[in-house]
């Protein structure tokens, strides 16, 4: 019962954790932004998840922007080495 009870408030602990991340409004300009483009399944999972948060009203742009930048902050090295290790690899 106790392990069932530590579960439950872990996982409502990573939801939490999940919307302060990811489902908060940015500073993102829609009309300064560029068009890119998904698969429609991806697509589809960004509108239920962007419609279904319980969540300040937020759009996609935010949703996307708020995923890839904590992306390339995670990974800011590994990305670096292969756009030099390419660039070393091209000269």
């Amino acid at each position: 019962m106790k392990q069932n009870r530590k579960k439950k408030k872990l996982r409502i602990g990573r939801i939490k954790e999940y919307e302060a991340n990811y489902l908060i409004k940015t500073n993102f300009v829609m009309r300064e932004s560029k068009m890119i483009y998904v698969k429609p399944e991806i697509h589809q999972k960004i509108s239920q998840i962007v419609l279904l948060s319980t969540s300040k009203k937020i759009r996609m742009g935010d949703y996307v922007q708020n995923v890839l930048e904590e992306h390339f902050q995670k990974y800011h090295l590994e990305i670096q080495s292969l756009c030099f290790g390419a660039l070393n690899e091209q000269g």
